[in-house]
């Protein structure tokens, strides 16, 4: 699917005898507004591959009975990849993989039903509403982002700031092997389990950098299996975690 708009652009996928209601996106750019794109299905990458395929000012995406982005034929996961000066908004019944090509990801509100949520950014990754302000999301009104599952990584920036850390609720249905990693290559990490327990997968920080990571209403674990440490550091940096209940 091809769509280009000096204004927003509004488009649903419907399912019906001849379509399973799947957006297959090849490019969607709006000059000057918002993009929306609803599935009855899923929302996916056409092209499997790393060029921008949804490019606006503010990106809404749903799918009401599939994945947004899929696992990909070569391998890893077949994001789907946007470009956003604005805000993300995604919902879907399954799993939702976004990359930000150019600078920072700021999410109004990301859920997944029963998927894992796994999202990049070539800059930082960040909550669009202010310090102790509730967010969009439809579930969890302190969370950015739900999902069971979730991975998060940041090529040049942080994920989320000192001042307004990054909202999370994994194993959002169900808890069982749900795991919080995170990657920021260069600065600092900071999250918050708003809900619940939370299971550490992988955390990596940049050099002299650290994680912060709170479970404010749940403890914190160790969610390999096997014992794992969680840091494995792009250079040597500790995780500060603490949780009160």
């Amino acid at each position: 699917m091809t769509a280009r708009a000096r204004d927003s652009i509004f488009i649903r996928g419907v399912n019906s005898s001849f379509s399973a209601g799947n957006l297959n996106i090849e490019s969607v750019y709006s000059s000057g507004g918002d993009v929306s794109l609803t599935a009855e299905g899923g929302i996916s990458d056409a092209l499997d591959n790393d060029f921008t395929k949804i490019k606006a000012r503010n990106i809404i995406l749903r799918a009401e009975g599939g994945r947004i982005g899929l696992p990909s034929a070569k391998g890893g996961l077949n994001y789907v990849d946007i470009e956003t000066a604005g805000t993300v908004s995604a919902y879907a019944y399954s799993g939702i993989y976004l990359s930000q090509n150019t600078g920072n990801l700021t999410v109004d509100y990301i859920a997944s039903i029963l998927g894992d949520i796994d999202l990049r950014a070539a800059g930082s990754i960040l909550r669009s509403a202010a310090p102790a302000t509730l967010s969009n999301h439809p579930f969890y009104p302190e969370a950015d982002v739900s999902g069971h599952s979730i991975t998060l990584q940041s090529t040049t920036g942080s994920i989320g700031t000192a001042e307004n850390p990054f909202g999370v609720v994994t194993g959002a249905s169900f808890p069982t092997n749900a795991l919080l990693s995170a990657t920021s290559a260069l600065q600092n990490i900071y999250l918050v389990q708003v809900l619940g327990d939370v299971r550490l997968g992988s955390i990596k920080t940049g050099a002299d950098r650290a994680a912060f990571i709170s479970a404010p209403r749940g403890s914190i674990f160790n969610g390999n299996a096997d014992g794992t440490p969680n840091t494995n550091p792009l250079k040597e940096s500790p995780i500060h975690g603490y949780q009160s209940r």
